[in-house]
């Protein structure tokens, strides 16, 4: 990576750059130069194939060389593990070759490649490790295993170095279009929430229309030739129900006027009589539900057995001096005839409260604004991810700078 190390020893040319011109200066700034260190790669990874393959080799003649039965000094004769070990040493060998050649041999990637070396070494350098009954019978097989194993960690060495320097444009490269993808992600997520906040607000705003034309309606409806009517017809209604009252309050007075004389006379009355008196005297407006003329009767009853009621003669006379069936059944013709009209009264109340109804509309009113409130509530839960946009421009900023060997403004 010398190139890069002295482009950064000069004083750096000062550059601005668009956002949006960012992959086009990338490409011309790295474009040559990946091809020379894709080249290297290549290099690299013909290398890797052939020392693998003079291993394979290596193992090949190790598995096919013969070998004296091993006794050892203290008789014993261990031939048949030393065969066992090679055995299962070339097996296990063979099958790391085929798998990491495979790999190397369809292009992989520059860092595939560093991991498939860094593991076949590994294994099989703990292979010879494990292997160490395999010196006594075939120290000439082993030597030579062990020093093309050197070889390949030489060139494993040589490639991670290459890696970490010269290569190091394409990791930057790739970093680079990291933070291109979070910045532009980050931009889109939030013109989506801000479309769909713009989208839900235009929906509020057409069904508050919906709303004022529900009210507009309403308003008109209560300002109709009808709803004056309505109104006349409720306060004409309130008169009637007062003038009612007023009927019942002078029927309860007039009872209540004679009510000792009838109380007393309920002593000599006899049982059927007395419970249809008792009735009256309780509740006085009944009698505008029952026949007058039977009240009258009553009255008339007592009036004749009044002296046998009353000792005191000055009640006697005012008593019989009362005309209160008069008075009684003129309360009782006035009540009817304003009932009658109460009742005429409710009837076209009725059918102008029916015909002005106003439900309908309000329940809509009711539904729109539910609506409204669950789209305000879906309007809250959108929520942007939270991206430092700032620290990613400023960390672009600096990768373009070493790649380009110039001071990269973003604007």
């Amino acid at each position: 990576m010398r190139w890069l190390k002295n482009l950064f020893k000069k004083t750096k040319v000062k550059q601005t750059l668009k956002f949006d011109n960012i992959e086009p200066f990338l490409a011309a700034q790295t474009k040559e130069k990946k091809l020379e260190l894709e080249s290297k790669v290549a290099t690299f990874r013909e290398n890797f194939i052939n020392l693998l393959e003079e291993l394979n080799n290596d193992f090949k003649e190790l598995e096919t060389s013969r070998f004296n039965r091993i006794i050892l000094e203290d008789k014993r004769d261990i031939s048949n593990i030393v065969e066992t070990s090679r055995r299962n040493y070339c097996s296990n060998s063979e099958k790391l070759f085929i798998k990491t050649l495979k790999l190397l041999k369809r292009k992989c990637s520059a860092s595939e490649i560093n991991s498939a070396i860094s593991e076949i070494f590994y294994k099989l350098n703990k292979f010879s490790r494990d292997a160490q009954i395999l010196l006594i019978p075939f120290q000439k097989q082993m030597k030579k295993i062990s020093s093309d194993l050197k070889t390949l960690k030489t060139t494993l060495e040589e490639y991670q170095s290459f890696l970490d320097n010269e290569y190091s444009i394409v990791q930057l490269e790739k970093k680079i279009k990291e933070l291109l993808k979070k910045i532009k992600e980050s931009k889109l997520n939030k013109e989506q929430i801000e479309n769909k906040k713009k989208e839900i607000d235009r929906k509020i705003k057409n069904l508050n229309k919906e709303i004022e034309r529900y009210k507009f309606k309403i308003s008109e409806i209560q300002k109709s030739p009808e709803a004056l009517e309505l109104k006349k017809l409720e306060k004409q209604q309130i008169l009637f129900d007062r003038q009612m009252e007023n009927i019942i309050a002078k029927i309860n007075n007039s009872v209540n006027s004679v009510s000792r004389q009838i109380r007393k006379y309920l002593y000599i009355a006899n049982k059927k009589e007395k419970s249809k008196i008792q009735n009256f005297l309780e509740n006085p407006e009944n009698l505008l539900k029952e026949e007058p003329d039977l009240f009258g009767k009553v009255i008339e009853n007592v009036k004749n057995n009044i002296k046998k009621i009353e000792e005191d003669e000055k009640k006697i006379k005012k008593f019989l001096e009362t005309d209160i069936v008069t008075s009684l059944n003129k309360y009782i013709a006035e009540y009817k005839k304003i009932s009658d009209d109460s009742k005429e009264n409710i009837k076209k109340i009725k059918k102008l409260r029916q015909k002005l109804s106003t439900e309908k509309e309000e329940m809509e009113i009711a539904k729109l604004n539910e609506q409204i409130q669950q789209m305000k509530e879906d309007k809250r839960e959108l929520n942007i991810e939270e991206v430092d946009e700032t620290k990613l421009l400023k960390d672009l900023e600096k990768i373009l700078s070493d790649i380009s060997g110039k001071e990269i403004k973003l604007i």
